[in-house]
Order: structure tokens, then C-alpha cells, then sequence
């Protein structure tokens, strides 16, 4: 510092430090400089402060106060806006690499800041290291010693949301369910952890079990922000849960691998058009067959399926309300038209209640089950039965009249057709005999004439009467009794008049006999024309006797 003993001009009067001096020597004078120690005069940098861990894409701050002393640090001034502070970044090593330097700003009181977009540094996919250096000069001053921070700048915090392609709009999705045998897509949005809008020119890829090595996701066209990646569910081998590793990494942002669980469903099937277990009820005809067909189709195409696993049935018999052994599995068939059929040779089994149990199984495919309760009872038929060319079951006739029996049997079974082969006897009360009655060249219509003329007939003394019936029998067919009522009038010697009272007559019976056994006669005859008859009775014994 230079102090003036006389100048011209005069040494100007200020508060402030005078740094330069222009002299000009007029006459014969004498320069006298008096130096201090400079070891009491000297600057520094002192509260220093700066960013060391910040985020890519955000504000680095800086700054520090440039100060100097001239009594060894006893005072201490700052420094005035002349002084330069610069901010410099580097990679550091053994040769350190400048990236950016820049003066930082004067905000008075001897204090410098300096603010920067960290964006102008790479932070890879995790953080880069790197340090700021800050340097000083004042002119008239020694250099301070630079201030140095060691910095990381880390990549942007990101994630990543999965979406079903068809609803990307909608919620973000952490497992998706598919079906079996489809292709989909489904859409990645790759974006800063909290943040709205994706990540664009990113590179993502996905790998799972069935691809060798990770495979590409591709920006979507229609959707910026928006990655999407198809998925083949053919390649699975079995129905179930499946991750997919997605990977995402793009410099400056964060690298992520996030699983993504896929949900491969078996596809839905109907039988018959039923998507939940069909129950058939069935009534058959003994001895008819039993054929059904079943479709068994896939739910989301509508198409048939045209290779099962397994399509089979089993059967049980219910006898008194319990089901028996169950039969082996038994397959079914399948016709050019890829229906299946089952045939369970129903004409060969016996008169009772069945249960079938169907089964349609295919890999990745739902199965569907059938029951059938299946019953299989007897036919049933309808008789006309004519006596002596009447239709009724109730016949009087006098002793030696012969009665033709004509049945006509209709099988109501089978659309009204006649019934051929059945198997009829006519029991009679109260004789020995029982009478099978024959068809006639396979009509369905059966004829017998009964004899009443036969001993084992009594109507001699009084009318007999017989009680009896047709029973009918075929195999298949229910057992049919049919009641049967033959009476039998005392035999006549003259039209109405029983032979008793002609050998009453004839061996002196008296009147008071006859009369009581007249009594026995049928209440239908009138004593008017019993009288009449008695007459024609003496008339035909006088022409005898004479």
C-alpha cells in the first residue's frame, strides 16, 4: 500500500482501497514505497456450501464468500466486485477432465453463487461421480486455496405400469388373465417414479420361461408414452400362473426389472349348449336303444372340438334307491361331424333305473360333465276283448252254446301297432282247466271258443256262473289280468225252458216240486211265461206219449 506525500493532482479522498496509481514525476522528487508483510496479507474462501447428492434434470447450487485480510487473519474484508470466482465441474482422475466452468455471480458482502441445470451431465442408469471445484483471484492478492464438493448425480427414480392394451385409460394392472390359445398385448408405461407421461426412446424387453433370450418391446404408434409386446399363450405347457420379466433402462433414468404375472385360463366349453353340468332325465321303452350326441364345443369360438383327451361314460344300476357297482369307462364315439355318441345298448339291458355319468376332458380346455338318469320301463298295450261278437267281459249263455273269444291287443308302445307273440291264458274259477289262447298269423288279434258243453260246465239243476280272467304276459311288456265273467243258463229243451223240468215231469215230480224249483230258475223269466211253458211242456209230453 502506498502512502503520498504529495501528488498532482491530489491524491483523491476515498473509503475505499486505491489498487492502481498513474504518476507522473514533474520536477525532482523522490518515490518511496514502503511494503508490508505479506504474510499478514492474504485471502480465503470461508462458508462455502454446494449440492453433493442430487437428482439428474435438477438445480445444482453453489456458493461461497471471497474475504481478505492484511493483519494475518486478525481482520477480515470482503472482497470488492472486481474479484473473479469461477465454478468448474470435472471428471476427476489422474488427469482430470473439465466439462463445464463458469463465473459465479456477485451478490455483495463478498458472497458468490452460482445455480446450473444438472442435466448438462450424464448420470447413467444408476449415478455418475463427479467434482466442482471453486477458484478465486484478486488482483493485488495471493490466490485463495479452491474449495472442492464431491458430487453424485443420480438417475431419475423411475417405474414401470402395466396395462391392459385395450384399456391403457384405465388403471394400471399387476396381473393379467387370458385364456388359453390367444394372442394379446399388453402395454408398459416406463416413467418417472410419481410422475404422469412415460419415458420416450427407452429400451425395454421382456423374458419368460418359454423365450431363450429377452425379447424387444416396441414403442406403440398409437399411444406415445406407451410401449406394448404381444403374447402367444400357445407357447405354455400347462394352465396357471407364469411371470414375465420386464426390463426397462434408458441413461439418465433408473434401469428396472419389474415381474409381471400372467393368469393362463383354461377355455371355457358348453355341452350341448350348457355351460354348467347338464342333468338329462330320460324314459325309454324296454328293449329300444339309447342314442344321444353330444357337442362339445369351445365357449369363444363356437366351434366344436374335434379332439378330446378324454370323452368316456360309466353307468350304475339304482336298485332300491342304491346305486350299484359302477361299470368300467367306456368310451365314446366320435362321427365325421366331430359330435361324440354315446350308445349304452339299452335294448340289452333289464327294466330298471340307470345313472350315466359322461366326461369330456381336453388339455387348457374346461371339462364338462353330463348325467343322465336314464329308466327304462315296460311297454304298455290296450285290449279289446269280444264275446260272441260283443265287446264286453261279462257273457251268459245256456249250457252247450259254444262262446268265441276274440282279444284284440294294441302296443301302445309303438304308435299303436299290433302286439304279436304275447303269451294269453284264460283262467276259469272252479274248473281244472286253464285255456292259452293263440294268435291269428301275427295280427295282434287272439281267438278262443270255449266249449261249455263240457262236464266240468254244471248247469243241469241251476245256472253256474265263472269268474276268471285273461292274463297277458310278453317279455318287455307289463303283465296285463283282465276280469272274465261267464255264466252258464241251465240247458234248454224247448227256447227258455230248462231240460230239469221236462224229467221233473216226466217222473211224476209233483207240482209242489216243480213250483220249487221253479223257484231256483232266474228271477228274470216272468211266472206269466213259465206258465206258458209248462203248457207247451204237457202238449209235447202227450204227443211223446201217445
Amino acid at each position: 500500500m502506498c502512502h503520498i506525500q504529495y501528488s498532482n493532482p491530489a491524491q483523491p479522498i476515498s473509503d475505499e482501497n486505491i489498487l492502481w496509481y498513474n504518476y507522473t514525476l514533474l520536477r525532482n522528487s523522490s518515490l518511496i514505497f514502503v511494503l508490508n508483510d505479506t504474510n499478514k496479507i492474504y485471502t480465503n474462501f470461508t462458508h462455502a456450501h454446494g449440492d453433493t447428492d442430487v437428482l439428474w434434470n435438477s438445480t445444482m447450487s453453489y456458493s461461497v464468500n471471497f474475504s481478505y485480510t492484511e493483519d494475518g487473519g486478525i481482520s477480515w474484508y470482503e472482497v470488492t466486485p472486481s474479484a473473479e470466482v469461477l465454478c468448474s465441474v470435472y471428471i476427476w482422475g489422474a488427469s482430470p477432465i473439465l466439462l463445464y466452468q463458469k463465473k459465479m455471480n456477485y451478490q455483495g458482502d463478498g458472497n458468490f453463487t452460482l445455480e446450473f441445470n444438472s442435466n448438462i451431465f450424464p448420470a447413467g442408469t444408476i449415478s455418475e461421480s463427479y467434482i466442482v471445484k471453486i477458484t478465486g483471484e484478486y488482483i493485488g492478492f495471493n490466490i485463495p486455496s479452491p474449495v472442492f464438493f464431491n458430487v453424485s448425480i443420480k438417475a431419475l427414480p423411475t417405474e414401470l405400469e402395466f396395462y391392459n392394451y385395450q384399456n391403457i385409460s384405465g388403471s394400471s394392472i399387476k396381473e393379467i388373465k387370458q385364456y388359453y390359445n390367444e394372442i394379446f398385448n399388453i402395454s408398459v408405461k416406463y416413467k418417472i417414479k410419481g410422475g404422469q407421461n412415460g419415458i420416450e426412446d427407452a429400451n425395454l424387453t421382456y423374458h419368460w420361461q418359454f423365450s431363450t433370450t429377452p425379447l424387444s418391446i416396441t414403442a406403440d404408434p398409437l399411444n406415445p408414452g406407451f410401449y406394448t409386446f404381444s403374447i402367444n399363450t400357445l407357447l405354455v405347457n400347462n394352465i396357471g400362473k407364469f411371470n414375465i420379466t420386464v426390463s426397462a433402462s434408458k441413461f439418465n433414468y433408473s434401469s428396472i426389472i419389474t415381474n409381471f404375472t400372467l393368469i393362463i385360463l383354461s377355455r371355457p366349453t358348453k355341452i350341448n349348449g350348457y355351460s354348467n353340468l347338464l342333468y338329462i332325465n330320460k324314459t325309454i321303452w324296454a328293449g329300444n336303444d339309447f342314442l344321444m350326441s353330444f357337442e362339445y364345443i369351445d365357449s369363444l369360438t363356437e366351434n366344436r372340438i374335434s379332439k378330446t383327451d378324454k370323452a368316456y361314460f360309466y353307468w350304475t344300476k339304482i336298485v332300491n334307491d342304491v346305486l350299484q357297482q359302477f361299470s368300467s369307462n367306456i368310451d365314446l364315439e366320435k362321427d365325421s361331424n366331430n359330435l361324440y355318441i354315446l350308445d349304452f345298448n339299452a335294448s340289452e339291458k333289464k327294466i330298471g333305473t340307470y345313472v350315466l355319468y359322461l366326461f369330456f376332458e381336453k388339455n387348457f380346455y374346461d371339462t364338462k360333465s353330463v348325467v343322465i338318469n336314464l329308466e327304462i320301463i315296460e311297454r304298455i298295450f290296450s285290449v279289446e276283448v269280444t264275446l260272441n261278437n260283443k265287446v264286453t267281459t261279462t257273457i251268459q249263455v245256456t249250457k252247450g252254446t259254444p262262446v268265441k273269444i276274440k282279444l284284440k291287443i294294441t302296443d301302445l308302445s309303438r304308435s299303436n301297432k299290433p302286439l304279436s307273440g304275447a303269451r294269453i291264458i284264460l283262467y276259469i274259477d272252479g274248473t281244472s282247466k286253464n285255456f292259452t289262447i293263440n294268435e291269428i298269423e301275427n295280427t295282434g288279434i287272439y281267438k278262443l271258443t270255449l266249449n261249455t258243453s263240457d262236464p266240468d260246465y254244471q248247469a243241469f239243476f241251476v245256472p253256474q256262473t265263472l269268474t276268471g280272467n285273461f292274463t297277458i304276459f310278453k317279455e318287455n311288456y307289463e303283465i296285463q289280468s283282465i276280469p272274465f265273467k261267464l255264466t252258464i243258463n241251465m240247458e234248454e229243451i224247448i227256447p227258455g225252458f230248462p231240460s230239469i223240468y221236462f224229467i221233473l215231469l216226466i217222473t211224476g215230480i209233483t207240482g209242489v216240486s216243480v213250483g220249487l224249483i221253479i223257484d231256483h230258475y232266474p228271477k228274470s223269466i216272468k211266472s206269466e211265461h213259465i206258465q206258458d211253458q209248462n203248457s207247451e211242456l204237457k202238449n209235447y209230453i202227450k204227443k211223446k206219449s201217445s
